[in-house]
């Protein structure tokens, strides 16, 4: 059978925020202080690579012995620029460099760099009405952007949609004011200024990445009105109506400016100032890269929270072990100080629970903000001869029904309780509104009772169900699909075993065509993670109907948020799948391995 290719694309975060606690929370430092640290400046005709960051100089010997952290993570970062599409690895250490400038904690945000976060009732955020004519850029009624011309549709000041014709349009326009803090510096002592945050909206718009380029075409202006104050302006007609949450996706992390701003876009990915030792102003500087091995951070004398004792560590170093059970070797003798998540993924835990039951280890778990799930091949991107076995929605609930979500949990993630996922956005999300969504709970003799209603029956009693009456697939053809994921995961693999197990019970044929190094699923479904956003994915078209013709009328996971309600309108040809047809089966825990002795309890 020709199957054609669809993508799901996976995404892994690390929550480094666990990391950095253990960092804030070791024992205090003495008064000694590592050396300011002084970046040389490239000339206008020299090289971007060449720039370097050095210590100004050597510095005596300390009455007390550096307190220092080593952190074991599996593989060693792409790059240190943040316009450069840092991997897993390099974030970690980022999050040591810089501090911020936005915060999350509990889903909240919080400022780091800047006075306070905006908000309607302080008039930091303002909302106002602009006449808005032919050719203008505007955002239509499907939040894309576009140059107003006769046929676009928009919402007016009214919040009515309309459709453009001649003449004018009255629109409302979103400005937020962002008061950074006074009191922050880079790590050579220069002050951090809004000039900064402008310089490095500057450099966005000279990358191609499609999320920075989502928020650059929705802004009209992005201004330094003082040495303190930046003021964002959005294209009419852009509701941005998560401001209440999502505002600070329009605030751009600061860049060095004074040290950088010689040097040519494209020429950054390379320099050593900016792919490797990035000026920052978080409690640590990079002090040294030992390719291959490990990335020493030292602590940054002109942290702007010095005052407080923070950081109360003098020198934080990574380094790469890919390997679970030499990491855990490496935590019992002292050589390293955490393991962080992304050495345990795809490894048996087992020696990872022994090292915690003798106590050698402290496991620090939580659940994450991924998601596991289960995707339906529902219309191949090729347009080939594939049957369309989750057509029906009655199926793809069946399904749901089918899959002992509760076993995946507990047996792919045995080193720490994963919670079963009723909405992609977790239980203690502000905008949580999994209760109002119907809850597919384990039960193959009413998934059974489904895949009758829709046709599929057995009735040569072979185990498997056939197609009887079923549109679009002729009759008699078994209901056998082919399951493909991502490789080198074992717990994708024990899900995978789960999921042929349990749907076998429901009559329900699942192939496992192994994984897949690409992460190019050819079958009909796919077992995949995808990292927590309140913004729901877009999947594969249907082959018939709008969304509206296939999905029951569910509620989407917030009624009441604008954040979320927004999301209801599925663009055209596209389908957002809620869960009563993409069972969704839990939010994976973020596992960090800490030294016994080291970790409080």
């Amino acid at each position: 059978m020709a199957h054609g290719k669809w993508v799901v694309v996976v995404l892994v975060f690390l929550a480094f925020g666990a990391i950095m606690a253990v960092l804030l929370i070791a024992s205090d430092l003495d008064s000694w202080t590592l050396p300011t640290l002084v970046p040389s400046l490239p000339s206008p005709t020299q090289s971007a690579a060449a720039p370097t960051m050095v210590p100004a100089s050597t510095p005596t010997s300390p009455s007390l012995p550096l307190k220092e952290f080593t952190v074991c993570q599996a593989f060693e970062p792409n790059t240190l620029f943040i316009y450069g599409g840092p991997s897993r690895a390099a974030r970690n250490v980022l999050e040591a460099v810089y501090d911020g400038p936005i915060d999350s904690r509990a889903y909240q945000p919080q400022p780091v760099t800047l006075e306070k976060l905006p908000s309607l009732d302080d008039g930091d955020i303002a909302v106002y009405t602009v006449e808005v004519e032919e050719g203008n850029r505007v955002a239509d009624v499907n939040e894309g952007v576009v140059d107003l011309l006769p046929g676009a549709t928009v919402y007016n000041a009214a919040g009515q949609e309309v459709t453009f014709e001649s003449g004018v349009v009255t629109m409302t326009q979103m400005m937020v004011t962002f008061t950074l803090r006074s009191n922050v510096t880079w790590a050579d002592g220069h002050p951090l200024t809004a000039d900064d945050f402008l310089y490095s909206f500057e450099l966005a718009g000279e990358f191609d990445n499609p999320n920075l380029r989502f928020f650059r075409e929705r802004t009209a202006s992005y201004d330094a009105v003082g040495e303190y104050t930046l003021v964002w302006t959005s294209v009419p007609g852009y509701r941005d109506t998560a401001y209440s949450y999502l505002y600070f996706l329009n605030f751009y992390p600061p860049l060095p400016r004074h040290v950088w701003g010689v040097a040519q876009a494209d020429q950054l990915l390379s320099a050593e100032v900016a792919h490797r030792k990035p000026l920052g102003w978080g409690p640590f500087a990079v002090e040294k890269w030992v390719e291959g091995e490990r990335i020493t951070l030292v602590r940054n004398p002109h942290y702007f929270r010095a005052a407080e004792g923070l950081p109360h560590l003098d020198r934080v170093t990574f380094r790469f072990v890919p390997d679970l059970r030499q990491a855990l070797d490496m935590l019992a003798a002292g050589e390293c100080d955490l393991i962080t998540q992304d050495v345990v993924e795809g490894e048996e835990p087992s020696a990872l629970l022994e090292a915690a039951e003798a106590g050698v280890v402290q496991l620090i778990s939580s659940a994450s903000s991924e998601w596991e799930h289960l995707d339906f091949g529902i219309e191949s991107a090729t347009w080939d001869s594939r049957l369309n076995y989750f057509g029906d929605e009655r199926v793809r609930q069946a399904v749901a029904m089918c899959i002992d979500r509760e076993r995946i949990a507990d047996e792919t993630f045995s080193y720490g309780g994963a919670a079963i996922a009723h909405s992609y956005v977790a239980a203690e999300h502000p905008l949580y509104a999994g209760y109002q969504l119907y809850q597919w709970d384990y039960n193959p003799p009413g998934g059974s009772s489904l895949l009758d209603e829709a046709g599929w029956l057995d009735e040569n009693e072979d185990g498997i169900r056939e197609a009887h009456g079923v549109a679009g697939i002729y009759n008699g053809a078994p209901f056998t699909v082919t399951l493909f994921t991502t490789g080198d995961d074992t717990a994708r693999e024990r899900t995978a075993d789960i999921l042929v197990e349990n749907l076998a019970d429901c009559g329900i044929g699942l192939a496992w065509g192994g994984n897949s190094t690409w992460r190019s699923f050819p079958g009909s479904t796919a077992w995949a993670r995808r990292a927590g956003s309140i913004f729901p994915p877009k999947f594969p078209r249907l082959r018939t109907g709008g969304p509206r013709a296939i999905i029951p009328a569910t509620p989407a996971p917030s009624t009441t948020q604008p954040a979320m309600r927004r999301w209801t309108r599925c663009p055209e040809r596209t389908i957002i799948l809620w869960y009563t047809v993409r069972p969704s089966a839990s939010f994976p825990v973020t596992c960090l391995s800490c030294r016994s002795t080291l970790c409080p309890k």
